[in-house]
């Protein structure tokens, strides 16, 4: 399975690729405009979450993405994590997990996530 983040888009913002996007990091669901959970995967284990327990979401240059739940938080380190943090704000992230691809030395604007740490709070 490719390693990936899915991303909820709008149906009116329809693209030429069944996806919606030739990014193989992303897979995009056309048929809502927001998502009601995000699936986190990390490692053989599956998180999924509700955004109605996201209690914060903060992006810092050195630290990378903190994605805090009301009884777990995950610490994700990567590339260009502030469109990740765009998405969570506008609950368009549907699941998320690490790169093991190159694709991040072809597309400099990509998402690459190198690594998500799970802190349970």
């Amino acid at each position: 399975m490719d390693d990936y983040i899915t991303v909820v888009d709008p149906p009116e913002q329809k693209t030429a690729s069944k996806s919606g996007n030739n990014n193989p990091n992303y897979t995009s669901n056309r048929d809502v405009n927001h998502s009601l959970m995000m699936l986190v995967h990390v490692g053989k284990s599956i998180y999924c979450l509700p955004y109605n327990y996201l209690t914060l979401a903060e992006f810092n240059l050195e630290q990378g993405l903190r994605i805090k739940f009301t009884e777990i938080e995950f610490i994700i380190q990567g590339k260009n994590l502030y469109s990740l943090l765009e998405l969570i704000q506008r609950h368009k992230l549907s699941s998320i997990r690490v790169n093991r691809s190159k694709y991040d030395l072809e597309e400099q604007n990509a998402i690459y996530i190198d690594n998500i740490e799970v802190v349970e709070v």
